[in-house]
């Protein structure tokens, strides 16, 4: 079986539609060394047809891995995903978002540049359709931790981050009965904390808009579906937070997070900053009654 350097991931639900430019991007590139590994979170609508077409009919020029499985939420796609994907590094493509034609190239070219035993991760930039940057590195390229990065400079955004697979491979995200919603947040804070390394390079390679529908628009409201993931996300982002401000926030919506999970008197609530986190309950118990009153008008 041939190896790809590149094993772009798309985990997808009901983007039958969507996935078509995704895979024309894929097509349109400069390098096809890479495989498309897609797996289909129990899609209803057509896009086990429409992939299947893309595997009997499709471009001879790159690898197609489909898998379906059973619905379980985006983070379980990724979590199947470990056992399915074989390059060196790891590109998570979401399916409505389409690359740039060069962008297996740069991502090749910037691997073979500055990989060393400690990077795992080399990040670019992710814009719009109409070029706006969704995420803005400074224009001087950045090697080291993100601890001393992202977060003390408080950068925002999204960015299109590709993992070395040994690296990916070792994080699987936690899985909770009913809850079918993780933030990627979690894998990215948990291979920083691990200790692995950073390249920050200021040049676009994905494009996408946020979709009606899609987890990025769903906000609080969405995420009180999963409390219990999040609450672990959330515990993540007090231990890289370095401001008291955002230690604040975070020990809040920690506890908003552990009130609907019903877990006030969880082991996490004890762990750091437990203090804080007592302390923030009645404001945590405002917010999401209010949030709670919003979503029923």
């Amino acid at each position: 079986m041939k190896k790809y350097f590149v094993s772009i991931l798309t985990a997808t639900y009901n983007r039958g539609e969507n996935i078509k430019k995704l895979y024309q991007s894929l097509a349109n590139e400069t390098n096809f060394d890479f495989e498309w590994v897609v797996i289909d979170d129990g899609s209803v609508d057509n896009t086990e047809n429409i992939m299947q077409g893309f595997i009997q009919n499709g471009s001879d020029d790159f690898s197609i891995k489909y898998v379906k499985k059973e619905n379980g939420g985006k983070h379980t796609a990724l979590n199947v995903a470990h056992d399915y994907v074989f390059g060196n590094v790891v590109f998570m493509v979401d399916s409505d978002d389409e690359l740039t034609s060069d962008a297996v190239e740069v991502v090749i070219d910037a691997w073979k540049k500055y990989d060393e035993d400690d990077i795992g991760i080399v990040a670019f930039e992710r814009m719009t359709s109409s070029g706006e940057k969704l995420g803005s590195f400074p224009d001087q390229l950045y090697i080291g931790s993100d601890l001393n990065y992202k977060v003390k400079l408080n950068l925002k955004g999204d960015y299109a981050e590709t993992i070395k697979t040994s690296v990916f491979k070792k994080f699987k995200f936690p899985v909770f009965e009913g809850e079918r919603f993780s933030s990627e947040g979690w894998l990215f804070k948990s291979i920083m904390l691990d200790g692995w390394q950073s390249v920050n390079i200021s040049y676009p390679i994905c494009v996408g808009d946020y979709l009606d529908g899609g987890l990025t628009r769903g906000g609080l409201a969405s995420r009180l579906k999963a409390p219990k993931g999040m609450m672990l996300n959330t515990d993540l982002n007090l231990r890289v937070a370095n401001r008291f401000s955002q230690v604040t926030k975070q020990a809040i919506i920690f506890d908003i997070y552990s009130l609907e999970a019903g877990e006030i008197f969880s082991r996490d609530r004890f762990n750091e900053y437990k203090i804080l986190k007592i302390l923030s309950l009645p404001f945590a118990a405002i917010i999401r009654w209010a949030v709670k009153m919003r979503r029923a008008i």
